[in-house]
C-alpha cells in the first residue's frame, strides 16, 4: 500500500497540476519503511530518504524493488510511481532432547521475514523421533516453519524405540517434497511403508539415496530396521520478468539461498549472450534491473556456474 503522511498540491503555469507520485511499500514484516519527507505523494525528480527501522528480534538484510543494497538508509529520485520492500531476518534455533539430533534446511545465520524452512530430526540407532516443541508443535519430520516471529526457538524430542519397532526419516533434498504413506516416525517391524517423490514446479526428482535406491518416483519400503533415506531433487532456480516501461524490465530470480547464477539474455532464443555478473541469490531471491530492455523482444534463462 502506499506509505502515507501529509500532502500538498503543486501547480505550474496556467494552473496545470504537476504529476506525482508515489512509493508502495511491501515489506511483509520484521520492521518498517520510514520515508523523509513523510508524504502521500511526491513531486517529480523530488527525492525521498528511505529508512529501514527493524523491529525488536530482527536485523535489516537488503533492499527489493526500486530501492537496492544493504544499507539501512538510500534515497530514491521521484521519476515515477515507485515499489520497495525492505528484507528484515532473524536467527532461527534448533536443540534437541534425547538421542538425536535437529537441522535447519537451508542452514543460514538469519532467515528472512516469511522464509519456509525445513526443520529436520534425526534420531540415533535405538530411538525414534517423538514430536517439536517450544516455538512449533506435532510430530510432523521435516517441520516446515514460516518463519514470522523473532528468535523462534524449535526442540527436537527423542525416546528410545519398543522392542519390535523401527525409525524412518525421510529428508528432501532440493526443490520437493515426499509423501509417505502411512506417516509415522516408527513401525513394527515388517510393515510396509509407500513413499512417492513430488518435485516442485519446473524440478524433477533425481532419485533415492541412504537406505533406499533407484529413480523411481514411488518406493515402497518394508521396515525391518531403522531407516534414514534422502530424495534427491533439482535445485533450479527461477525467473520472473517484471516490465517496468522506460525503465525497462525487473528480472526476480529464486533458486538456492546461497546460489550463484549465471544471467543469459537472447533476442531470439537461439543466440544468447552473458548478461554479467554472475549474481548471488541471497536468502533464495535477488533481482535484477535489465535498463536496455525496453521497447524490444528479450528473452532470459538463469543458470548454475
Amino acid at each position: 500500500m502506499p506509505l502515507e503522511g501529509q500532502d500538498e498540491v503543486h501547480a505550474g503555469l496556467c494552473g496545470q497540476l504537476l504529476p506525482r507520485f508515489i512509493i508502495s511499500d511491501l515489506t511483509p514484516g520484521g520492521g518498517m519503511v520510514m520515508l523523509d519527507p513523510f508524504l502521500s505523494s511526491f513531486a517529480m525528480n523530488s527525492f525521498v530518504t528511505l529508512t529501514a527501522t527493524p523491529a525488536g528480534g530482527w536485523m535489516f538484510l537488503d533492499w527489493m524493488g526500486n530501492a537496492q543494497g544493504t544499507e539501512p538508509v538510500t534515497t530514491l529520485q521521484m521519476t515515477r510511481d515507485k515499489m520497495v520492500e525492505a528484507r528484515f531476518g532473524t536467527p532461527v534455533t534448533v536443540a534437541s532432547s534425547g538421542s538425536g539430533s535437529a537441522s535447519l534446511i537451508p542452514a543460514s545465520a538469519l532467515y528472512p521475514y516469511g522464509t519456509s524452512v525445513r526443520v529436520v530430526a534425526q534420531p540415533q540407532p535405538g530411538s525414534y523421533f517423538t514430536g517439536w516443541s517450544g516455538s512449533a508443535s506435532g510430530s510432523q519430520n521435516p517441520l516446515n516453519l514460516v518463519v514470522r516471529d523473532a528468535n523462534p526457538y524449535v526442540l527436537a524430542s527423542f525416546a528410545s524405540l519398543p522392542v519390535g519397532r523401527f525409525a524412518l526419516t525421510v529428508i528432501p533434498d532440493g526443490f520437493g517434497q515426499v509423501s509417505v504413506a502411512p506417516r509415522a516416525n516408527s513401525y513394527t517391524n515388517g510393515q510396509t511403508v509407500a513413499l512417492r517423490a513430488m518435485p516442485d514446479a519446473g524440478q524433477d526428482f533425481l532419485g533415492w539415496s541412504g537406505d533406499a535406491s533407484g529413480t523411481a518416483i514411488t518406493n515402497v519400503i518394508a521396515m525391518n530396521q531403522s531407516q534414514i533415506i534422502t530424495a534427491r531433487f533439482t535445485k533450479r532456480p527461477a525467473l520472473g520478468i517484471e516490465s517496468l516501461g522506460a525503465d525497462g524490465v525487473r528480472l526476480n530470480l529464486t533458486g538456492e539461498f546461497t546460489g550463484y547464477y549465471n544471467l543469459w539474455t537472447s533476442t531470439n532464443l537461439t543466440d544468447w549472450v552473458p548478461f554479467p555478473p554472475t549474481r548471488q541469490c541471497a536468502y533464495g531471491r535477488a533481482q535484477v534491473l535489465d535498463p536496455a530492455s525496453s521497447n524490444q523482444w528479450r528473452f532470459y534463462r538463469a543458470v548454475a556456474p
